[in-house]
């Protein structure tokens, strides 16, 4: 026995990395976006807020960026031989005599362990939103009720 294929979801779960950008972060017209003042200094002004547009740049790396990204984690995680689900799938088999239902649990179970390893590898906090590629902070997030730009 062994396997022919391995699909790219399991019980309608995607093993793709998926991710989303708050829409006010987004849009350049919002009051969310509009009141990231862009007046963060560390030495005249410690206390102030990052740029909309370099907030957004820190939500997409953060998530989805290159380097120092949940989705480079789960790169890394899933072009690991021992974890890349299709190449350890490929390589499940069994004697004729071992019974399927016993093989695909077998199969099952090893392919959950990776996929999950694969999660965890996701999970892992890269720099926060507001700092850049190398963890440089640029500025506090100016959330609601807002402070005003100085």
């Amino acid at each position: 026995k062994y396997v022919t294929s391995v699909t790219s979801s399991f019980n309608n779960v995607s093993t793709a990395y998926l991710y989303a950008v708050p829409e006010d972060a987004e849009n350049t017209s919002s009051t969310f976006y509009m009141k990231q003042c862009g007046n963060y200094n560390a030495q005249t002004n410690p206390g102030g807020f990052i740029s909309g547009a370099d907030l957004l740049a820190g939500i997409l790396r953060h998530e989805a960026g290159s380097a120092n990204s949940h989705y480079q984690n789960y790169v890394t995680a899933q072009n690991n031989s021992a974890n890349n689900l299709g190449l350890v799938g490929e390589a499940q088999t069994a004697a004729p005599n071992v019974a399927l239902n016993t093989f695909t649990t077998a199969v099952v179970n090893t392919l959950n362990g990776k996929a999950n390893t694969i999660l965890q590898a996701t999970q892992v906090e890269p720099c926060s939103v507001n700092r850049d590629n190398n963890c440089t902070f640029l500025g506090n997030v100016n959330f609601a009720p807002y402070q005003a730009c100085q």
